[in-house]
């Protein structure tokens, strides 16, 4: 058995991240994958029945986002700064949850952190070469 990364890759390509990210990103599901390897795929019902099972596995990635880190579903971003030269560039967002019903002053609220954002260009492209969480 193993993890079929290919439709998430097929997406994160279509977003414009770099295939440096893409390697990055790759790596970091390695664990997961060599543990799956040594699971018969007509035992995975029964190996792997809850999500802890999964997690004892290195393979916990159902309990957040993966950019940002959190198990929040955000609606939106703040740009807070920009950094621009010629072929990169930095951005510094903050996600925000939107609640439509509240008040005026209480319809937004920020993340206490922000996302990291670096970009570089490529033949005329933008490609996002990383994300960072940093919290305030």
């Amino acid at each position: 058995m193993t993890l079929d990364m290919s439709r998430y890759f097929a997406n994160l390509r279509r977003l414009h991240f770099s295939e440096a990210l893409l390697q990055q990103e790759a790596k970091s599901y390695q664990p997961c994958i060599d543990n799956l390897l040594r699971i018969p795929y007509a035992r995975r019902d029964s190996l792997l029945d809850d999500v802890s099972d999964y997690e004892d596995m290195d393979c916990a990635f159902f309990d957040s986002y993966r950019w940002t880190r959190t198990m929040d579903a955000y609606q939106g971003i703040r740009l807070e700064r920009t950094k621009l030269t010629s072929d990169s560039a930095r951005v510094w967002a903050r996600p925000f949850e939107y609640y439509p019903d509240n008040e005026p002053a209480e319809r937004y609220y920020f993340w206490e952190g922000y996302l990291n954002v670096r970009l570089t260009r490529r033949a005329g492209t933008w490609e996002i070469d990383a994300i960072q969480t940093k919290r305030l």
